[in-house]
């Protein structure tokens, strides 16, 4: 298991986001730190990332995790996700068109406890 960081602004699918040049694999327990000040584009169908022991994605401040404008996206965190930054999940000068949708599943683990995992400031 690995932590991927964000290299640059763009698409969560491209290698050049990421330090190293490529994406990160979803579902083998990896960690994602977006750092500042990149926007980082999940354009994924589906993806799984954290490996249910502490956070599995941080957005540092200053950095932005954004949800496609142009395909229906689902990003599972495996453990806490930690955002000082922001998510963009749509907002009333940008929205998500339809039929597209955004989903976000916090707290997903293999040992479900009250308050085990969320998402944090």
């Amino acid at each position: 298991m690995a932590t991927y960081t964000s290299n640059a602004t763009g698409l969560w699918s491209a290698g050049a986001t990421w330090v190293g040049g490529v994406k990160p694999p979803s579902g083998a327990g990896h960690k994602i730190s977006i750092v500042s000040p990149h926007v980082v584009t999940y354009d994924e169908a589906a993806g799984e990332y954290g490996d249910d022991t502490t956070t599995g994605i941080t957005i540092a401040y200053g950095a932005t995790l954004k949800f496609s404008r142009g395909a229906s996206t689902k990003l599972t965190v495996v453990g806490t996700m930690l955002r000082n930054g922001a998510i963009d999940c749509g907002t009333e000068a940008d929205p998500i068109p339809n039929p597209y949708v955004a989903e976000l599943v916090l707290n997903k683990s293999a040992s479900m406890a009250s308050g085990k995992y969320g998402f944090s400031t």
